[in-house]
């Protein structure tokens, strides 16, 4: 994408800029990937400088008063010095880009708030980089967060599912703004964790899998076989794509509707075929006969005549 080793490259995404927006460091040797990343986050209106090696980041960090460091240019054993070397010059988050998704605690260890699997794609990085940024520092936007029938109203904590009122614990609200804002992106137990209740115990992991399964009780159809929360196997857990989401609903609506008509047909030929006595039955041929045979007598050929 055109960048060196040995450059500092800013950029801010193209839209108008937002006052809320962060200032972040990503140190990454791979230019390509690096820049990859930058234009990710950029996209999420996130001003951006890009680092290549360690000295750099030192450089950087002291120009420039950064919110968070995504920190891909270490060995674990060098991790402890550079972040120590930029948290020298400001309050900012740390987010170590490793080849696994380390325990809280050996994050701790390293100096690291969170930590993100090397293996992960350009934008799911930018979306938990946005996600923990928003949470950690507090989100002051009035604007509701929306992510397919899911609304939330962040300031007074309001949630709608399709339209209707849905009523959350604040943990569990938490939870679905942390996913909401990750934009479908995965979310491991731990970022969860971390972004709902900060440093924690390793095994914390397992509560946020309780919350989820409370939400899913609250929201999907069929919680066993859930439909918009869903699992990533042994990653952690995502909201499914707007598009699914809604042709799903709009198959729902289809189903319903059909069952709807085929209920009020029946039910009208229950009617048609004789009322509550003798509903789904047809009438039998002696049965018609009688019926019409008053219209065939000669008094009534007779009245019909005269009239």
């Amino acid at each position: 994408m055109g960048w060196a080793p040995g450059d500092l490259v800013s950029s801010r995404a193209s839209s108008a800029p937002s006052t809320e927006s962060a200032s972040i460091l990503i140190a990454i040797a791979d230019p390509d990937r690096a820049g990859r990343v930058a234009a990710a986050c950029a996209a999420r209106n996130l001003l951006v400088t890009l680092a290549f090696t360690p000295e750099q980041v030192g450089r950087a960090a002291r120009a420039v008063r950064f919110d968070l460091l995504l920190l891909g240019i270490a060995s674990r054993s060098s991790v402890g010095s550079i972040v120590t070397a930029a948290q020298r010059f400001g309050d900012l988050l740390i987010v170590l880009l490793d080849r696994e998704e380390l325990p809280n605690p050996a994050l701790a260890e390293l100096g690291a708030l969170a930590g993100i699997d090397d293996s992960a794609g350009h934008d799911e990085i930018a979306a938990r980089i946005s996600a923990l940024l928003r949470l950690q520092r507090g989100d002051r936007s009035t604007d509701p967060v929306r992510w397919g029938p899911l609304e939330l109203d962040v300031p007074r904590r309001g949630a709608r599912w399709w339209g209707d009122t849905v009523d959350l614990t604040p943990i569990q609200y938490k939870v679905l703004v942390a996913l909401a804002r990750a934009q479908g992106a995965v979310m491991s137990r731990d970022q969860l964790a971390e972004l709902v209740w900060g440093p924690v115990p390793a095994d914390d992991g397992e509560r946020v899998v309780a919350h989820i399964r409370r939400i899913r009780n609250k929201l999907e159809p069929d919680p066993s076989h859930p439909v918009f929360l869903l699992t990533s196997r042994g990653e952690g857990f995502r909201l499914a794509d707007q598009a699914t989401v809604e042709d799903r609903r709009r198959d729902e609506r289809t189903a319903a509707s059909w069952r709807g008509r085929e209920r009020r047909r029946s039910q009208g030929n229950g009617r048609r075929n004789g009322g509550a006595s003798g509903a789904g039955r047809p009438m039998r041929d002696e049965e018609l006969l009688q019926a019409v045979r008053p219209m065939a007598t000669p008094e009534v050929q007779a009245e019909k005549s005269r009239s």
